[in-house]
């Protein structure tokens, strides 16, 4: 079902009020009853009798004519896109970032400019090994990625619930990421055969400290609103001069951490993370996260590497 509104055209076509008429619409389609919402075709033709086809007669052949039955039919044999290779499990929710702690002197980006500066975000939470129907308790790293709309374009920040990862040199990805499917001799999971995580794990010594954490009691985030974000990857602020800085950006959970055990793990619904947000910003208690950054000098992070044991600043 599609759903018309009349709305006064707009004079300002800046990218920014764009986004935001779109993000606003999201609200005004929660909003709406049954009786404001018009059944339409893809480019809008509002159909009267959305369950009935075109035919000869009463009881006549079916009518090629009928544009809103190969529509319907079409858009049906498409509508399963495949699912992702990893992070094929997610939900999300819109929000809007604010600038609190304006930082001109460390980057040359409009969003991070001056106090007070907003932009509307999606934010989308996943698991990561999991297939689609995976459980959502499961013990495994989630994703935290958050697509910033601002006046210049889109900034897409990907990010995990850990401050590390299983490896550093992206060869090793597709491969590591193979051991957590299905094997495929056997095509079972990881609850009858996980040989092939622990043969990688015990190869690759570089992830123990991702493995500790997954292994732990972190290893089990209780939902989604209760865990922090990381970029994991060091990434360049440009600053307006050209200089540059190294950065991390973190996002902090302002409703806390929390985290399950394996039994109580067990005891919750496949779809537990995704029920709790939902449910969450149904009643109003909007889940919010600070975003901080951890900059580094090149300077500095020389010393790092040498082991001066130089830190890098938190702003």
């Amino acid at each position: 079902m599609r759903r018309s509104f009349k709305m006064a055209p707009s004079t300002d076509t800046s990218f920014a009020s764009h986004m935001n008429s779109q993000f606003n619409s999201y609200e005004k389609d929660r909003q709406t009853s049954s009786k404001e919402a018009i059944y339409a075709a893809s480019f809008g033709a509002p159909q009267a009798h959305p369950y009935e086809c075109e035919r000869a007669g009463d009881n006549g052949p079916l009518l090629l004519q009928d544009f809103h039955l190969i529509e319907l039919l079409s858009h049906f044999d498409r509508e399963r896109v495949p699912e992702r290779v990893a992070h094929a499990k997610g939900y999300g929710a819109h929000g809007v970032f604010e600038c609190t702690d304006p930082i001109p002197d460390l980057c040359m980006a409009d969003l991070f400019s001056q106090k007070g500066k907003k932009c509307t975000v999606t934010t989308r939470f996943s698991t990561v090994g999991g297939e689609a129907g995976s459980h959502d308790c499961a013990r495994d790293p989630r994703g935290f990625a958050v697509k910033f709309r601002t006046e210049e374009g889109n900034f897409d920040m990907v990010a995990n619930n850990t401050p590390v990862f299983f490896l550093r040199d992206p060869a090793k990805f597709p491969e590591f990421i193979h051991t957590q499917k299905r094997d495929p001799s056997t095509h079972l999971t990881h609850a009858d055969d996980s040989t092939m995580f622990w043969d990688y794990l015990s190869q690759n010594p570089e992830s123990i400290h991702q493995v500790l954490i997954l292994m732990g009691d972190r290893g089990i985030p209780d939902g989604v609103r209760k865990m922090h974000g990381y970029s994991g990857h060091t990434f360049k602020f440009i600053k307006k001069d050209g200089d540059w800085v190294y950065v991390q950006m973190h996002f902090k959970s302002r409703q806390g951490t929390g985290y399950l055990t394996q039994e109580e793990a067990a005891t919750k619904s496949p779809d537990y993370s995704q029920k709790d947000l939902f449910e969450a910003i149904e009643r109003g208690d909007y889940p919010k996260w600070d975003v901080k950054i951890q900059t580094a000098t090149h300077k500095q992070a020389g010393g790092l590497q040498r082991g001066t044991g130089v830190v890098a600043e938190g702003v």
